[in-house]
């Protein structure tokens, strides 16, 4: 989903020296991706937003959700972990978790499959077709997020 917003907006990633994580700056925002492994993606906030001047309340996290159908999206202002291991980890390094969330759905797996396998497994054609919807529909939220008030764009559905 960066990738796509990053393309948009004409900027590439880039590491910074022995920073865990890529960076680019649109004219409005920094786009930043951890290179830690999910659990442990909030280890690179607090550089992350100190190096770039920003705040926890201008930070939007992109995460999976299996408790969404595939492919659809949610925007949220904040709230809890909800068993999310990445949202764990940012919150415990920010101390918060007073940041907006942009869920895209990856769905449950089957009864008898392991929740690692399918978050981690390639989807088949189908998943696949819609995953690939729900990142550009995630795409465009974050994008009128860089112009948009966060709560006009919850207000409005949280859609692309």
């Amino acid at each position: 989903m960066l990738d796509s917003l990053a393309y948009r907006r004409g900027v590439t990633f880039r590491k910074r020296f022995l920073r865990p994580y890529l960076f680019a700056r649109t004219d409005s925002a920094a786009l930043v991706k951890p290179l830690t492994f999910m659990n442990r993606s909030g280890d690179i906030f607090p550089d992350a937003l100190r190096r770039l001047d920003a705040t926890i309340e201008r930070l939007v996290v992109v995460c999976d959700n299996m408790d969404l159908p595939p492919g659809s999206i949610r925007l949220k202002r904040s709230g809890r972990n909800r068993a999310h291991n990445g949202i764990s980890s940012i919150m415990n390094a920010l101390g918060s978790g007073d940041f907006a969330r942009l869920y895209v759905g990856v769905g449950r797996p089957e009864a008898s499959s392991d929740i690692v396998d399918h978050v981690l497994s390639a989807p088949d054609s189908g998943e696949m077709e819609a995953y690939s919807h729900g990142l550009a529909a995630a795409a465009d939220v974050a994008e009128r997020l860089l112009s948009e008030p966060l709560e006009q764009v919850i207000a409005q559905g949280g859609r692309g």
